[in-house]
C-alpha cells in the first residue's frame, strides 16, 4: 500500500488527516524566543490570539531532514511505500529537507514531490492522492495523479492587511501604506509555485466577486470534468461567512472543503485572509 506524507502547510484538520491516513510533518512557528510545532503545539485559534497579544512578528522554519527520516522509517517498517507531497520549494525549504531524508531510505520506496502549491490547494491535492492510495492505486498512478493536479490546481487569495506581507519581506513599506489608505485589495495567486499579483480590487466585496468570476471561468473552461473546490480563511470566521453568503444557491463551491489557515501560513497572510482553490480531476 502507498501512504501519503505531507507537511503542515496543507492545513488539513486532524479529522481529515485521520480519515485519509495522511501523515503530516509540522513546520515550526516562532514568536521571539518561543517556538511551537505548527498545528501540533499551536492551534489556529491560539496563533491568531498571539498575533494580537505579542509584540514580535512571527517567523517560521522548515522541518529538519531528521524529522522526515523518523516518519519515513516508521511507515516503511510497517511495509508501506510513500508519496511525500510538499509546499512549493519557492516558498519553503521543506521539500529540500524531505528530499534529503528520502536519500537515506530504501531505494524506490519514498517519492518526494514539489507540489508547487500551499494551504488549501495543497490540501486538495493531498486528499485526492490519499483517496487513490486507499483505493489501492499503485505508486506510478498516484504520482501521475499528483503531477497532473500540480498543473491544474489554481489558488487565489486576498489578505485583510498588507502588514504581514510587508513584514515578511513580500512587499515594500510603500505598497503596504498605499494599499491601506486606498482600501485596495490585491488578489494574489500562485503561479509556478510563487506568490504573484493577479488583479487589484477596490474593497473586499469586489475582490470576493472577482474571485468568484475567476472560479466560474475555470469551470467553464473545463466543462464535463469534475471540479473540486476548497476555501480557507484566517482568524475569525467573518471572511468565510461573507464569501459564502455571496455564493449563489446551488453553486458547486458550496460543497467545498473548508479549512482554517494554520499558524505557518497565517504568519505570512495575517488575520482576515481568504483563499479559494479549485482543480479539475
Amino acid at each position: 500500500m502507498i501512504r501519503i506524507v505531507t507537511d503542515s502547510t496543507c492545513d488539513l484538520t486532524d479529522m481529515l488527516a485521520s480519515e485519509y491516513g495522511v501523515k503530516i510533518v509540522p513546520l515550526t512557528v516562532h514568536f521571539g524566543e518561543e517556538s511551537w510545532k505548527d498545528h501540533e503545539e499551536l492551534s489556529s485559534v491560539e496563533f491568531y490570539r498571539y498575533l494580537e497579544e505579542k509584540e514580535d512578528h512571527p517567523k517560521t522554519s522548515q522541518p529538519s531532514p531528521e524529522a522526515f527520516r523518523k516518519v519515513y522509517q516508521e511507515i516503511l517498517d510497517s511495509g508501506d511505500d510513500i508519496v511525500s507531497l510538499h509546499i512549493s520549494s519557492h516558498l519553503s525549504g521543506t521539500f529540500q529537507s524531505a528530499s534529503l531524508a528520502s536519500k537515506d531510505m530504501d531505494a524506490g520506496r519514498v517519492t518526494v514531490l514539489d507540489s508547487q502549491n500551499v494551504c488549501i490547494s495543497l490540501a486538495l491535492i493531498v486528499v485526492e492522492c490519499a483517496k487513490a492510495a486507499k483505493e489501492g492505486k499503485c505508486l506510478s498512478e498516484i504520482v501521475q495523479l499528483a503531477e497532473g493536479m500540480f498543473h491544474t490546481t489554481e489558488i487565489y487569495f486576498i489578505v485583510d492587511t498588507l502588514e504581514y506581507l510587508q513584514k515578511g519581506g513580500r512587499i515594500g513599506k510603500g505598497a503596504a501604506l498605499i494599499g491601506s489608505i486606498l482600501n485596495i485589495k490585491p488578489i494574489l495567486m500562485l503561479k509556478d509555485g510563487m506568490v504573484t499579483p493577479f488583479e487589484k480590487a477596490r474593497g473586499t466585496r469586489k475582490a470576493y466577486m472577482r474571485m468568484m468570476e475567476v472560479m466560474d471561468e475555470y469551470a467553464a473552461r473545463n466543462t464535463g470534468i469534475k471540479i473540486i473546490y476548497g476555501i480557507t480563511w484566517g482568524g475569525n470566521q467573518v471572511p468565510l461567512q461573507e464569501f459564502m453568503q455571496n455564493l449563489p444557491e446551488g453553486h458547486p463551491a458550496r460543497t467545498a472543503m473548508v479549512i482554517p489557515i494554520g499558524p505557518v501560513v497565517g504568519a505570512h497572510a495575517g488575520p482576515g485572509a481568504l483563499g479559494l482553490a479549485f482543480a479539475a480531476i
